[in-house]
């Protein structure tokens, strides 16, 4: 997970920069979002965004990645491109592209 705490750019720039990097799952808190504790999380590969309560946003963006990784499912791995995040996501660890890692409990 990354925060990016750039104040030379707008948040229009912080978003096309990270979309850019591939990040699949983008979580917005502003100062008023804390106010209200809540958060805006938007998909990469869909339009539009839906407002998160803080408490719930880890489990949110853990079910999100898994409903991601379902649908890319279906993609041609003949090179084996997804196997290591596939060995990773199985152990409960997403990788968060070098920038730390989300851990993501199951229920059992």
């Amino acid at each position: 997970m990354v925060i990016d705490q750039r104040d030379d750019l707008r948040p229009a720039e912080k978003f096309f920069h990270w979309l850019q990097q591939g990040i699949p799952v983008r979580i917005e808190v502003g100062p008023r979002d804390v106010a209200k504790q809540s958060g805006m999380v938007a998909r990469r590969d869909m339009r539009g965004k839906n407002p998160v309560q803080l408490e719930e946003i880890t489990l949110h963006v853990c079910e999100l990645l898994e409903k991601i990784q379902e649908k890319n499912t279906n993609i041609d791995d003949s090179e084996g491109i997804f196997d290591e995040f596939k060995a990773k996501k199985n152990s409960g660890i997403i990788p968060g592209l070098g920038s730390g890692l989300l851990v993501c409990n199951r229920k059992s």
